[in-house]
């Protein structure tokens, strides 16, 4: 959630799914700042408290889902129980005129993900950092709530601008040992692709191991630039997770310490406890290496460097030999860098075949499909080029407007229906004479009927109760002369 600029907007600069939508409930929205595969993120004020905050709104193809329904507000409910610096403390939650949202404190800064794509890569003690402070932040999590976050990952993860790390999303966590069938059935893989561990992939219970995978996943990605594992499809990429080795993020990135690359094999273990048996110990072995690099830092040489060509002291080296291992390392290093472009060359591709894939199935789905198509396209918007992510915004604004329009028209066909019966009960109330009864058979739908806050049905009904009044007047009028 990005900001640079806090003075609100006359309204949405950007395009998103609720353009016309200027205020939900005691909010006034300013900008978009993000998107997931459930909902939007506004900018937003509270009026009555004068400050800004992040307001996650639910999108209109999932307002009548139950179960996206009890797992949108079922977030806000979790972030209630937990108080910690590095999670965003949620505020309040709220449904109006089929709009269901909820608020949440404001971070400014940048997620990791951004981060990554503009650095590349992050550098190894500020990378450390970052995994000790979310560790810690999960182990207070787990021991305090017994919470598993179940979706960890680059972009849930935020850099504030005071230089602290934010844990975000904690849309589908789960309290371990409370029975969540109607949310997440058992067999049904949940979590990102290219985050998920071994278990929670396959839809066993999980417990923190879980996340201590994901957590793994996305410290090789920070010091590599790229995910542990990539291919062509979802299906693809969670094989990997199963049944491929971790790799050693030191084939990428060769100036990663042996040590924090140790760290990263570990937590991406295929078997959940050959991974740390505990947070505590994934803290220490960061806090042990940062120690170590402050040490090394501007001591060129020492003990357990990863930077030291030649770790051996008070050897004479011939020149010959040099001049050879010189080549040799050259020849090395231009190895390395042919081997990471046709590496990224072929990732590159493979990524624009997912693209052009979720845009293809998102045109041709059916309508039980949306929440699907709304997740890939979601994953295109976030990741890909403007070529791709462009159309996809398009295409996501097309579906919501078509399900917009179908709800409208489903909406007019039932209150139609809706008058029709009203309509003949009034006439035989009539044709009995019963005018009063008639007009408080009208009036009684209008305060109470599931359409009475639509203008249309208000206008019919009105024009009803007038047309009853008239003749109830013509009759008693005809009766008198």
């Amino acid at each position: 959630m990005e900001n640079t600029d806090d003075s609100p907007a006359d309204s949405l600069s950007e395009k998103t799914s609720f353009q016309h939508l200027k205020v939900v409930g005691d909010y006034t929205l300013i900008k978009p700042i993000g998107i997931g595969g459930m909902g939007e993120v506004f900018l937003a004020e509270q009026k009555s408290m004068q400050r800004i905050v992040a307001l996650k709104i639910l999108l209109p193809a999932l307002v009548n889902n139950k179960s996206s329904l009890d797992r949108f507000f079922r977030e806000v409910r979790t972030l209630a129980k937990i108080e910690h610096p590095n999670i965003a403390q949620a505020i309040e939650a709220g449904i109006e005129d089929d709009i269901c949202y909820f608020s949440m404190m404001y971070i400014k800064g940048e997620d990791l993900s951004s981060v990554i794509k503009r650095k590349k890569r992050i550098d190894e003690a500020p990378a450390l950092k970052i995994i000790r402070d979310i560790a810690a932040t999960l182990d207070y999590a787990w021991k305090k709530h017994k919470l598993i976050h179940r979706d960890v990952k680059p972009s849930n993860i935020m850099l504030t601008t005071e230089g602290t790390v934010k844990l975000l999303d904690l849309g589908i966590s789960k309290i371990y040992g409370i029975d969540e069938a109607e949310l997440t059935q058992r067999g049904v893989m949940v979590g990102s692709p290219y985050y998920v561990s071994p278990e929670q992939a396959k839809g066993e219970d999980v417990d923190f191991h879980a996340d201590m995978y994901s957590l793994g996943a996305t410290f090789y990605q920070m010091v590599t630039g790229q995910p542990p594992f990539e291919a062509e499809t979802t299906l693809g990429i969670v094989s990997k997770h199963l049944c491929d080795p971790a790799p050693d993020p030191r084939m990428i990135n060769p100036e990663l310490s042996e040590k924090t690359a140790a760290v990263i094999v570990k937590m991406l273990e295929k078997k959940r406890y050959d991974r740390f048996s505990d947070w505590q110990k994934v803290i220490a072995e960061c806090n042990n290496i940062l120690a170590e690099i402050e040490v090394q830092n501007g001591v060129p040489g020492q003990p357990g460097s990863s930077r030291s060509i030649f770790p051996l002291h008070g050897i004479a080296i011939p020149p010959r030999l040099l001049r050879l291992l010189f080549a040799l390392l050259v020849m090395i290093i231009a190895l390395a860098v042919l081997i990471s472009y046709s590496n990224k060359e072929n990732a590159r591709k493979e990524k624009e075949k997912t693209f052009v894939s979720a845009i293809d199935f998102a045109k041709n789905c059916s309508s039980d499909r949306y929440p699907d198509a709304f997740s890939k396209l979601e994953y295109v918007i976030r990741n890909a080029p403007a070529e791709y992510a462009e159309p996809a915004r398009e295409l996501l604004d097309k579906l919501n407007e078509k399900i917009i329009e179908e709800k409208r028209v489903d909406e007019k066909n039932k209150i139609e229906a809706a008058v029709l019966a009203l309509r003949q009960k009034s006439y035989d109330l009539e044709q009995q004479g019963k005018y009063q009864q008639a007009i408080e058979l009208w009036q009684f739908h209008l305060e109470n009927s599931p359409w009475r806050s639509n203008q249309t049905f208000r206008d019919q009904v009105d024009k009803m109760i007038n047309l009853i009044k008239e003749e109830r007047s013509h009759k008693e009028k005809k009766q008198l002369d």
